[in-house]
């Protein structure tokens, strides 16, 4: 039994164990040593299984990960999925919508589904055929990208249209 077992360290990946998308040395460092005494670690992140999958060497995770903000709960190692949970397929209609409303404010859209991301732009003729197409019942999150001009009112008013159907949260 080592001086850290029955204990478990969960961290977000970018800028907190990693910098610029590369872990710092002196984390994975200390994650091996945390390991190697019985502690349990874990990464939880709005980052893909398929990102983390790249930096596991880097970042050894002993046990499961929450990606995608939580959607995805998955075991690196072996390349498995043990939770999943999607958006639903009409989910577009209320993103047109927020769109629509902000069409100088949202530029981009980025959709996280299972096999892939996919960008976007809002401002395209066949943008709204193009986001229906991929709400398919494989979609995780989804990103606005937009102008810095972004304010709280606009956060609030999107909640407002989104309902309580979605997490809404201002990312930096």
């Amino acid at each position: 039994m080592g001086k850290f077992s029955g204990i478990l360290i969960c961290a977000d990946f970018d800028n907190t164990i990693a910098i610029s998308a590369e872990v710092v040395k002196k984390n994975t460092e200390a994650i091996r040593y945390f390991e190697q005494n019985g502690g349990m670690f874990s990464i939880i992140s709005g980052r893909t299984a398929r990102f983390l999958r790249q930096k596991a060497n880097d970042a050894p995770c002993n046990t499961y990960v929450g990606c995608v903000n939580g959607t995805v709960v998955c075991d690196l190692k072996t390349d498995t999925t043990v939770f999943e949970n999607f958006i639903e397929n009409n989910a577009s209609q209320y993103l047109i919508e927020v769109c629509k409303k902000y069409p100088d404010v949202i530029h981009e859209m980025i959709i996280f589904r299972k096999d892939k991301n996919i960008t976007l732009q809002t401002k395209n003729a066949d943008f709204e055929e193009q986001l229906s197409e991929v709400f398919d019942g494989n979609v995780h999150k989804f990103l606005f990208h937009g102008a810095s001009d972004f304010l709280p009112e606009h956060l609030s008013e999107i909640r407002s249209i989104l309902g309580d159907r979605y997490e809404i949260s201002r990312s930096w």
